[in-house]
């Protein structure tokens, strides 16, 4: 189906933040210039939009995980009868960062990581076997840094409080610390239809560990060596599919990329650091549609 008869795009937010970022406004822009009518709507509002859209693409659907059950329910709603990107399959698979053990046990380098019970005795005793002192927990699901703490073994009073906040979790994933984010900053490599776009570094503040906005961290454009591009694209090519957009969020180290997580929901892809990325990503939709 060729993308003159796919004429409406629907950006797909959220009602906690029902605004496209200052990023997708450039992709909104590029889309109306190819002649495409561009909607932005929240997933968890009015449906009207979105049904009579022909093409629905994630971008700001922030609040999933608060709304988790609705959320897939909405997908898999719209995965019968519209075309959605990244495919349902993909994004599906990536709300629950056990995602990760299948990448390493694919042979993609990542972080550590361990799927635990979310108890003090289980985070002590997988620190002690893998020789860390510090270890950063998080959520099974869940997005921007929220309920990730970075915990250290042997403070015990810290260590209860972090994991009182997690006590709805049946499961937690407990990752290596890697100093690297602190010391350098974490990489993001940003893929359209598996071609390398553009790479930011986003570095957490003082004090911090976090590179999320909403914990004060700092970008900037970044030149990431053609070997780490191709490092960073190997995550892709295990896939099931390769996905329209890509965030690949890594660290450096002994001159490897090395994967802290595989953003194929609704990641921010930084399109306002680079001046021709929305245009790169409008032709990759283009061209998916056209191959339709």
């Amino acid at each position: 189906m060729k993308h003159g008869v796919l004429k409406n795009i629907i950006l797909t937010t959220c009602t906690q933040w029902p605004d496209l970022s200052t990023s997708d406004q450039l992709f909104a822009k590029a889309l109306v210039d190819q002649g495409f009518r561009v909607t932005i709507a929240p997933w968890n509002k009015d449906q009207e939009p979105f049904d009579i859209a022909d093409v629905i693409i994630l971008r700001s659907n922030w609040d999933y995980h608060y709304h988790l059950n609705e959320f897939i329910g909405w997908l898999k709603k719209y995965s019968k009868k519209k075309i959605i990107f990244n495919h349902p399959t993909l994004v599906l698979w990536n709300l629950d960062k056990s995602y990760l053990q299948q990448l390493q046990d694919r042979g993609i380098p990542t972080a550590d990581m361990r799927i635990i019970e979310p108890s003090v005795s289980e985070i002590e005793k997988t620190c002690k076997k893998l020789g860390w002192q510090r270890a950063v927990i998080k959520p099974l699901i869940g997005a921007s840094g929220h309920n990730v703490y970075l915990v250290d073994y042997t403070d015990l009073h810290n260590l209860y409080k972090k994991i009182e906040k997690l006590h709805d979790q049946s499961r937690i994933i407990i990752q290596e610390f890697m100093p690297e984010v602190t010391e350098f900053g974490e990489i993001s490599s940003i893929f359209f239809n598996g071609q390398f776009s553009h790479a930011i570094l986003k570095k957490p503040a003082k004090e911090d560990f976090r590179c999320n906005s909403q914990y004060n961290a700092t970008y900037q454009s970044y030149s990431l060596a053609h070997q780490h591009i191709q490092q960073a694209r190997k995550s892709l090519e295990v896939l099931s599919r390769i996905p329209l957009y890509t965030r690949v969020d890594g660290v450096l180290r002994n001159n490897q990329f090395i994967l802290m997580e595989l953003e194929l929901n609704e990641p921010h892809l930084f399109l306002d650091y680079d001046p021709q990325s929305s245009e790169l990503f409008t032709k990759a939709l283009i061209y998916r549609l056209n191959s339709t």
